[in-house]
């Protein structure tokens, strides 16, 4: 039995706690995860310019923040749809020199 799941839209099987780039696709791959969510809205802005359908979405700390963690560090995961994965991964690579460069220090987490 196949069940079709194409109704329930993008959200089905990202974290609804996400933000995407106006592009969909029908599958994800995961595929950086960075430092902050203005470091993953530029991402998401590289990937849209060069059609490639983006989604992002913070990752939520398996356990309980620490006193010692710093409380500004945060992760966002980045997908990428799969058929446009290979594009992706290009024009990652390709932004994140200059994105590092324009947020002073290391855009991956």
């Amino acid at each position: 039995m196949v069940i079709d799941f194409s109704h329930r839209g993008r959200p089905f099987w990202l974290p609804a706690t996400g933000w995407g780039n106006g592009l969909d696709d029908e599958s994800w791959a995961a595929i950086v995860d960075v430092r902050s969510e203005y470091a993953a809205d530029l991402i998401l802005l590289e990937l849209r310019r060069a059609g490639v359908p983006g989604y992002a979405a913070p990752v939520r700390p398996p356990r309980p923040r620490t006193r010692h963690q710093d409380p500004g560090t945060e992760r966002v995961r980045i997908w990428v749809g799969c058929r446009a994965f290979g594009t992706g991964e290009t024009t990652i690579l390709h932004a994140l020199p200059e994105l590092a460069a324009h947020l002073g220090g290391s855009v991956l987490a």
